[in-house]
């Protein structure tokens, strides 16, 4: 099973500059909910080096910890074993992006995506990143992509809001944040009645009913 890790992403996105919204979607795989799942992966690993879903797996561990270079060191380790591992590539490429290595990043999910272009995380993490760099007609694509495959990924739904709103495209943003908080209806990044003002400055903000939103894309 494939799936993001709680909320942790590596590019916060503020609201009202105290909340922080995530972006990017870690994917690991894992076939129970285990009580130490870092224990359950190390002994896998010490078992069988090869062992790729168990290298990915603890190495989403240590992403979702903040420890980037160690997640990095597992996610190749898994590469090493299966070069063409599609959540290896995604993840490996959450590690660049959280590092501010987004040409880096986006060439880690568009390998995903080469592999598996059915991910949904992979196609939501590039649309990040290419709205990171002002190419929001591409992201739009990931993000429409990613909800097409996922239509319960509230992420996608709110990234896709967000790309909207910054191309002045009001109702159809406010569409897309309902989506959002239809799958997800107790995210604190998102809340409020679905209605949006977008106010386009450096630094600028949405509103969302009651609630402000800093996003990272820039305005256009």
């Amino acid at each position: 099973m494939t799936g993001a890790v709680g909320t942790r992403r590596p590019l916060p996105l503020i609201a009202c500059g105290v909340l922080l919204l995530t972006l990017g979607t870690l994917t690991w795989q894992r076939s129970h909910a285990y009580r130490d799942v870092e224990t359950i992966w190390r002994d896998t690993l010490d078992r069988n080096p090869d062992a790729f879903i168990a290298a990915n797996n603890l190495g989403a561990v240590f992403l979702a910890r903040g420890d980037l270079a160690r997640a990095e060191e597992l996610f190749r380790q898994a590469l090493r074993a299966k070069p063409d591992y599609a959540e290896g590539l995604d993840n490996l490429g959450l590690v660049a992006q959280s590092q501010g290595r987004l040409d880096e990043a986006a060439a880690r999910f568009e390998d995903a995506l080469r592999s598996d272009p059915t991910l949904p995380n992979a196609h939501n993490n590039l649309g990040t990143v290419l709205g990171q760099q002002g190419r929001l007609a591409e992201a739009l694509e990931h993000f429409d992509r990613a909800v097409a495959l996922r239509p319960s990924f509230a992420k996608a739904h709110q990234n896709r809001g967000l790309v909207l709103e910054r191309t002045g495209r009001t109702p159809e943003a406010a569409a897309a944040y309902r989506e959002s908080l239809r799958y997800a209806p107790d995210s604190p990044a998102v809340s409020g009645d679905g209605d949006t003002t977008a106010v386009c400055k450096p630094g600028s903000t949405i509103k969302l009913g009651s609630r402000c939103l800093f996003s990272p894309f820039p305005c256009v």
